[in-house]
């Protein structure tokens, strides 16, 4: 009897060491883990938000020489896979005085409808007082163009795809459904006059265009 003890102990094992077991990959724990995070994300998530931007967009190197820092606004909606990871969809507008050796030659009207990701970090294990924000990171791509208008010129526009990255916080209130934020954005894009030579109308200048795009915004969002 012994002998048929030892043959099933050692069958078992090597059942289990070989993954045979239709049980071993069981785990009561790891099904009730995510029922909890599906219940807390019904309780505490949420699937949409929509709101406002506004705040300021700016140029940078040489286009930044070139282009004055202005207003921009825009709206946003945000769809929410679970509570850390969301995308984004937004449209925002910008308005930039054109000069050159400090004189207002025109005008450029920025615009960018932007793709991008957001990640939120886990602020569970931070002091109560900081635990009230959440932060984000966010990255993506935007498709931006350029409308200028020059004094006694025609107007020229252009496009090109830029890569975004960057991060930002959100302060809730009012139970959760509205909230507040803050957020800065880095954008490298590769306009089709980057490299070239500045022309004042008639000739070439040595003014050789280079940079990217920053934005600095204030957010309103209602969540849903």
């Amino acid at each position: 009897m012994k002998y048929w003890l030892i043959a099933i102990f050692f069958l078992s094992s090597f059942a289990k060491a070989d993954g045979f077991d239709p049980f071993i990959d069981y785990s009561e724990f790891e099904e009730a883990t995510q029922e909890e995070a599906d219940i807390h994300f019904f309780r505490n998530g949420r699937f949409l938000t929509l709101g406002l931007l506004g705040g300021l967009r700016g140029y940078t190197e040489n286009y930044g020489s070139i282009n004055d820092p202005g207003g921009s606004f825009g709206l946003f909606v945000a769809f929410f896979f679970d509570l850390r990871f969301a995308l984004q969809v937004s449209y925002t507008l910008s308005d930039h005085d054109f000069n050159y050796r400090n004189t207002i030659l025109g005008a450029n009207e920025t615009t960018a409808t932007s793709f991008e990701v957001k990640y939120y970090t886990n602020t569970q294990n931070v002091t109560k007082g900081l635990g009230r924000f959440n932060p984000y990171f966010i990255g993506g791509f935007s498709q931006i163009y350029r409308t200028v208008d020059i004094d006694g010129a025609a107007s020229s526009r252009d496009g090109s795809l830029g890569f975004n990255a960057g991060a930002g916080f959100e302060v809730p209130f009012a139970r959760n459904s509205t909230y507040f934020g803050l957020e800065a954005k880095y954008t490298y894009v590769n306009f089709n006059d980057e490299g070239k030579l500045l022309s004042d109308g008639t000739t070439n200048t040595s003014f050789r265009l280079n940079g990217d795009l920053y934005t600095l915004y204030a957010i309103l969002g209602v969540n849903f």
